[in-house]
């Protein structure tokens, strides 16, 4: 497992509920163990799991071209290279003629002009329709789709350059395990290697489970530090102390004690949390992850990509290097 997932006996959307009434004994009957096997082997169960199970085959099957889909994109592959070949064989051609018979008027030397921009132009599209096809092309790994979507960064407070040109959404839960093991493992090497560097804005958006209950404070309690511009330190010392505070009945009194460890106003902070002023905001995040199709956590968003589970750094090296190459 490296997600988490509401429990079948969180309340769902009636569509949802639907599906799952209607099709819930054609699932047991056709699929035998396989929804009992989902408990202990698969990433977790969704918010719609008994449909989810139904569709996996399909899931499946998109993630990997058909053989005759992949043939026809080889083929175009190589038909845009001749293309691009002969594109830049005529430049050259046009451009040697143009040296032994330069243009004598201004007229002659704006069209010329006009024509290599033209080229130019037909080129660099083509080059972005090939870069396009061959992603199209590219197996993706287990855990990684390709979505229509761009998820908003609402105005919650980034990780990283204002002008990174690859942005990472992610959907998250502070109680849950593997949102804390994607920070204790994942989330210092991206650091590393592309928020500091440049390339690269993080942000972090709340997607607290019904059935972790404290995850709605946890949520709080950093937007409540934000205030103070903390966002981020108490973001890690809440996943840090995720085991400390996960059980707590007063969790509050202990994300106090999170204030006064990191030195901000802790009457201020306790004013804040107490008030309860931005519980909507995190329920927003949540609302707005449903519309976007997050059904565990964590989940991440990356330009065109949607990356479920606290995956190794590995899966989003390629995917942002891929991104970085266009």
């Amino acid at each position: 497992m490296i997600s988490c997932f509401p429990r079948a006996s969180q309340k769902l959307p009636k569509s949802r509920m639907r599906t799952g009434s209607i099709f819930y004994s054609i699932v047991r009957k056709w699929t035998g163990t396989q929804v009992h096997k989902c408990r202990h082997l698969h990433h977790g169960c969704s918010l719609n799991r008994i449909s989810k199970i139904l569709e996996e085959p399909r899931e499946a099957e998109s993630q990997k071209p058909p053989g005759e889909v992949r043939r026809w994109g080889v083929a175009l592959l190589k038909y845009g290279l001749v293309i691009i070949l002969a594109l830049a064989l005529y430049g050259a051609g046009l451009f040697s003629y143009r040296l032994l018979f330069p243009p004598q008027s201004p007229n002659e030397i704006k069209a010329l002009q006009e024509q290599v921009q033209k080229m130019q132009a037909q080129l660099d599209q083509m080059q972005e329709q090939l870069a396009q096809l061959s992603e199209a092309l590219t197996p993706l790994p287990q855990g990684v789709e390709r979505v229509r979507i761009e998820a908003s960064p609402d105005d919650d407070t980034p990780l990283g350059s204002a002008d990174a040109p690859i942005v990472i959404v992610e959907f998250s839960d502070f109680q849950c395990p593997f949102c804390r093991r994607f920070w204790e493992q994942t989330l210092p090497q991206l650091k590393k290697a592309y928020v500091e560097t440049g390339k690269v804005k993080f942000f972090y958006r709340d997607f607290p489970l019904g059935f972790h209950p404290n995850a709605q404070p946890a949520a709080e309690a950093t937007e409540c530090a934000d205030e103070q511009g903390a966002y981020w330190a108490m973001h890690d010392h809440i996943f840090k102390n995720q085991a400390e505070w996960a059980g707590d009945a007063l969790v509050k009194v202990r994300f106090r004690r999170y204030a006064e460890e990191l030195r901000l106003d802790a009457a201020k902070f306790s004013d804040c949390l107490d008030s309860g002023r931005y519980a909507e905001e995190v329920q927003k995040d949540y609302q707005d992850g449903i519309l976007y199709g997050v059904e565990g956590t964590p989940t991440f968003f990356i330009n065109g990509y949607k990356v479920v589970g606290a995956q190794p750094f590995e899966v989003f090296k390629k995917l942002i290097e891929a991104k970085l190459k266009r």
